[in-house]
């Protein structure tokens, strides 16, 4: 279903990088891509990212250069334009403009150099929903891209498997946060966009609280009160702020887990799709603090659109441009 409002679509979603290797994850990735450009008119750039200096390692041997090098090399570049161009094929049929780009890297590093070379306005990935040790150890393009891209990213999990044609419900978590801004200001105009109701929630952590106030031993309920109330005050100035722009609009405040309380109200409202905000944390930082927006996106059966805070975005735009003039 295709909204005529030009001036409430106009740039924004324009131009998306869909990230897909031929895999369900990058399936579900060129499925939803499709119908999010549909929705907006955009614009699509199906990108396959090859690691071919990786490839030509692996057939060296202590002599020197393999017979296997060139074929195998050919055969990788062969296989990424045709993921390409059958990605391509689906989005002719559904009359959407596009074209296909074989990258050469790393996938992570290659998509976010696609990104900040060409000026798109979201990316898509899809992820395989992995938890546990299996997700540490392996790995997750998904969860790379999220971390370091400067741009909005829609992450298509494996329970999404059907993506609507267009948004009725976009649904923001919020917390006082410059991540959780940059997630506002976006699903006002995704909801704008889409002629969506946007829903507002924010999850005053209980269970945190009350293991502090165990081991410290004191009455958690002052505290409480505190936050419920710091809490009203974020959600609704952020009603405000939407209902300034015209969007329909609802607010909530609920106790418990963030993850849990997001994803369960989520599901109780009937979202479309979840904006979250993260701080793009690495390393052990992100190991020890842990992250919202990761465990949101391999929980949710919604797509999840994880935004960048707008101070990491000035800051990885800077160190960007350190790295270009060094060279590296």
């Amino acid at each position: 279903m295709r909204h005529n409002a030009a001036s409430t679509t106009k740039h924004f979603l324009e131009k998306l990088l869909v990230a897909t290797d031929g895999s369900e994850s990058g399936e579900r990735a060129v499925t939803f891509a499709i119908a999010l450009a549909q929705a907006h008119e955009s614009t699509i750039e199906f990108c396959d990212a090859v690691d071919l200096d990786g490839a030509l390692l692996s057939c060296c041997t202590t002599q020197g250069e393999s017979a296997l090098m060139m074929p195998l090399v050919g055969a990788l570049d062969d296989n990424g334009r045709t993921v390409g161009d059958l990605a391509r094929a689906r989005a002719r049929a559904a009359g959407i403009a596009s074209i296909s780009s074989v990258l050469n890297g790393r996938s992570v590093n290659a998509i976010l150099d696609c990104v900040n070379d060409h000026h798109f306005d979201a990316v898509v990935v899809g992820t395989a929903g992995k938890v546990g040790l299996e997700r540490i150890f392996s790995g997750s393009t998904a969860d790379g891209v999220v971390r370091r891209s400067t741009i909005p990213v829609f992450v298509v999990p494996p329970a999404a498997s059907e993506p609507p044609a267009t948004f009725a419900d976009v649904f923001v978590a919020l917390d006082d946060s410059d991540p959780s801004d940059a997630a506002l200001a976006f699903s006002i105009r995704l909801a704008s966009a889409a002629h969506a109701r946007l829903t507002i929630l924010s999850v005053v952590d209980t269970e945190k609280l009350k293991l502090s106030a165990d081991y410290y031993v004191y009455d958690p309920m002052i505290t409480m009160n505190e936050l419920h109330n710091a809490a009203e005050e974020l959600v609704t100035a952020a009603y405000d702020h939407a209902r300034a722009r015209n969007v329909r609009c609802e607010r909530f405040v609920v106790d418990g887990d963030p993850d849990d309380g997001i994803l369960a109200m989520a599901r109780e409202r009937g979202a479309d799709v979840i904006v979250v905000g993260t701080h793009g944390r690495r390393g052990l930082r992100r190991w020890l603090l842990g992250s919202v927006a990761e465990a949101i996106m391999r929980r949710s059966d919604v797509p999840v659109v994880v935004v960048r805070s707008l101070i990491a975005r000035a800051v990885s735009a800077k160190q960007s441009r350190m790295r270009d003039f060094a060279g590296d």
